[in-house]
C-alpha cells in the first residue's frame, strides 16, 4: 500500500482506500450472509422438515388406508354377491341348498383373497338357528404368509361362548353392530396369529343370515407401515387409542402402552397438521400421525437430533457459499444464475401440475446434476403413480370373471348417459338374462354356470361392438347404446336374436346351450333417466323370458 507525505500531512492512496473498502465490505458481508444463512436455514430446515414429516406421514397412512379399503371393498362385494345371490333365509334350512350356496360365496371370496394383501383367511359363516349347525359356511385359510388358501374346518360357534373373543368375537361383532365391522387387533387362537379383520353381517329381506369376512395378518400391515427410510431413527408405529397400545413390528410384534402426552397429542390435535417434540424411549421426537379407516392411527417418530443435524449442515453450507459468492464474480454468478435455478423453476411447474392431479406433465431437465437425478426421479414416480392409478381404476370397474366393466362402472356411464339425454343425445338400454344358470350349476356345477356366464357376456360383447358392456348381476349384463350403435340398435337386436339362442353349446366342455333374455328402452320412448329406462327394460326382459321359458 502506497502511502506519501505533502506538506508535513500523511496521505493514502486510492488503490488502499479501495481495497480497505473492498475487505470491509467483504468482512460485512461475510457477516451478514453468515448471520442471515443461519437464521433462514435454521428456518427454512425446520419447515421443510416439518412439511416432509407431514407429506410423509400423509402419503404412507393413504398407502396404509388403501390397503384396508381394498378389504373393504372386497368384503363389501361379496357381501352383495351374497345377498343378491340368496332368494330367502328359509332357503338354507335345505343342507343342499346351503352347500351350493357356499361353495358359490366361497370360490368368489377364495378369488378376492388371492389378490389381497395379507389375507390370511377369508370365511362365511351362516346362522345356526337357521341351517341347524354351527359350522355351516366356509373357511379359506392361508396357513403360511406366502402359502396358498386351503379350506379349513370352520370354527363351530356353537362349542364357544359370547365372551370368548380371541375365538367367535368375529362372530358377535358384526351381529351387536348391525353393520360391517373394523374389528381391534386381536389374537386368533384358532390359526394362532394377531389379526385385524373386517367382517359384514349378512341380511335377507331384515333377517340375518350370516357374517362374511376376511382376516388380515397384522405383522404384513405393520412391515408396510415401516416402509420409510428418509431420516435415521425415524420409525413408525400403530396406535390403538381405545386399548391404549402401540404396536410396532421388529422381527416380532413389540406392544407397548402409549404415555400420557402422547395420548393427549391424539386425542385434541387433527392428524398430521402440528407436530410437537415429545419423549418417547428417552429421545425427543417430533410426532405426527393420521387415522386409518380401521380406526387406529398411524404414528410417525422422528427423532429431533436428526434435524438439528441437518440444520447444522445447512448452516455450514450457507457459510461456505456465502464466501465463494465473495469470493467469485457478482457478474459471473449473475449470469449463471438462471442456469442453476431455471431447472428447479421447472420442476416446480411440473410439480404444481401434479398436485393439480396432471400426472401426464413431464419433468425434463439437462442440468448433468443432482436436479436432473432428482427430475428423473419425479418422472419414475408419476409413471407409478399413473400405473398405480390405472391399476385401481381398472380394479374398481372391471368385472374379475368376464373382464367387462362392472356394476360400479355402469352406474358411471348412467350418468354420462343422463347428460347426454338433457343435451338432446339419445341412448338405449338392453337389459340381458341368461337363462338357465341354476339348472347349470345344478347339474354341471359352478365351472359350468361360469362358462355359460363368459359365453354370454362375449356374444353381447361380439354383438355390440361399439357400446360398453357390464356385469350388473350373477346371471345379469346390460349395455348403453349411443351413436352408431344406437342408430342400428334393431338391427344389433335381429343380429343378437340369431345368435343367442342357437343350437350349439355355450363351452365344449359343457353341453349346456346358450341362451339369454333381453329387454331394450331408449330415451325416445319418454325415459329421462337411467332408472326409468332400466325398470322399462327389465320388464320386457322378464316378459321376454316368460315367453322363453313357455315355448
Amino acid at each position: 500500500m502506497a502511502s506519501f507525505s505533502e506538506s508535513g500531512l500523511k496521505f493514502t492512496s486510492i488503490r488502499t482506500r479501495i481495497a480497505t473498502l473492498i475487505i470491509l465490505f467483504m468482512v460485512i458481508l461475510t457477516v451478514a450472509l453468515g448471520s442471515v444463512s443461519w437464521f433462514f436455514s435454521s428456518r427454512i430446515v425446520t419447515q421443510d422438515s416439518q412439511t416432509m414429516i407431514r407429506e410423509i406421514t400423509k402419503a404412507q397412512a393413504i398407502s396404509l388406508d388403501s390397503q384396508l379399503q381394498l378389504v373393504e371393498r372386497s368384503v363389501d362385494a361379496l357381501l352383495e354377491c351374497a345377498e343378491v345371490r340368496l332368494t330367502s333365509a328359509d332357503w338354507l334350512s335345505n343342507s343342499n341348498s346351503c352347500r351350493i350356496y357356499s361353495a358359490y360365496i366361497g370360490q368368489l371370496s377364495l378369488d378376492l383373497a388371492r389378490n389381497t394383501q395379507g389375507c390370511m383367511s377369508v370365511y362365511m359363516r351362516l346362522d345356526p338357528a337357521i341351517t341347524g349347525s354351527g359350522t355351516d359356511g366356509f373357511w379359506y385359510l392361508r396357513p403360511e404368509k406366502n402359502a396358498a388358501f386351503e379350506i379349513s374346518e370352520p370354527t363351530d360357534i356353537n362349542a364357544y361362548s359370547k365372551d370368548d373373543f380371541n375365538h367367535v368375537g368375529w362372530w358377535y361383532a358384526p351381529i351387536e353392530a348391525h353393520s360391517a365391522v373394523w374389528m381391534p387387533l386381536y389374537y386368533n387362537a384358532n390359526i394362532d396369529r394377531h389379526l385385524i379383520s373386517y367382517v359384514a353381517p349378512i341380511y335377507k329381506n331384515n333377517v340375518f343370515v350370516g357374517i362374511i369376512g376376511m382376516d388380515i395378518d397384522f405383522s404384513v400391515f405393520l412391515t408396510l407401515a415401516n416402509q420409510i427410510d428418509f431420516y435415521p431413527g425415524a420409525y413408525a408405529t400403530l396406535v390403538d387409542i381405545n386399548t391404549q397400545e402401540m404396536y410396532s413390528w421388529n422381527r416380532k410384534l413389540i406392544t407397548e402402552k402409549i404415555t400420557s402426552n402422547l395420548n393427549d397429542f391424539l386425542v385434541n390435535d387433527d392428524n398430521a397438521l402440528s407436530q410437537p417434540v415429545l419423549n418417547h424411549n428417552n429421545t425427543n421426537s417430533i410426532v405426527s400421525f393420521m387415522n386409518l379407516s380401521n380406526g387406529m392411527d398411524f404414528v410417525l417418530f422422528t427423532p429431533e437430533e436428526e434435524l438439528n443435524r441437518d440444520r447444522v449442515q445447512m448452516v455450514r453450507l450457507g457459510l461456505v457459499i456465502a464466501f465463494l459468492i465473495l469470493v467469485l464474480s457478482i457478474i459471473f454468478i449473475l449470469l449463471q444464475l438462471k442456469k442453476f435455478i431455471q431447472p428447479i423453476v421447472d420442476l416446480t411447474k411440473v410439480a404444481d401440475q401434479y398436485a393439480k392431479g396432471n400426472w401426464d406433465a413431464v419433468a425434463e431437465c439437462n442440468s448433468h446434476d443432482e436436479v436432473e437425478r432428482l427430475a428423473d426421479s419425479i418422472g419414475i414416480m408419476a409413471e407409478r403413480t399413473r400405473g398405480y392409478i390405472q391399476i385401481l381404476n381398472d380394479k374398481a370397474t372391471t368385472d374379475a370373471m368376464t373382464g367387462v366393466k362392472n356394476k360400479a362402472a355402469y352406474m358411471e356411464y348412467a350418468e354420462k348417459a343422463v347428460r347426454g339425454i338433457q343435451k338432446g343425445i339419445p341412448c338405449a338400454l338392453v337389459v340381458f338374462d341368461v337363462n338357465n344358470l341354476k339348472l347349470t350349476n345344478d347339474t354341471y356345477g359352478h365351472e359350468a354356470g361360469d362358462a355359460l356366464i363368459i359365453s354370454a357376456s362375449r356374444l353381447i360383447c361380439n354383438t355390440f361392438l361399439y357400446s360398453p358392456v357390464f356385469r350388473i348381476g350373477g346371471d345379469e349384463f346390460a349395455t348403453i347404446l349411443m351413436g352408431r350403435d344406437f342408430d342400428h340398435r334393431l338391427q344389433l337386436i335381429t343380429e343378437f336374436e340369431r345368435h343367442c339362442n342357437r343350437s350349439e353349446f355355450a363351452d365344449t366342455n359343457y353341453p349346456v346351450l346358450l341362451s339369454l333374455a333381453y329387454g331394450m328402452a331408449s330415451s325416445e320412448e319418454g325415459c329421462n333417466t337411467m332408472e326409468e329406462m332400466f325398470t322399462l327394460a327389465d320388464k320386457r326382459m322378464y316378459e321376454k323370458k316368460t315367453r322363453m321359458k313357455s315355448r
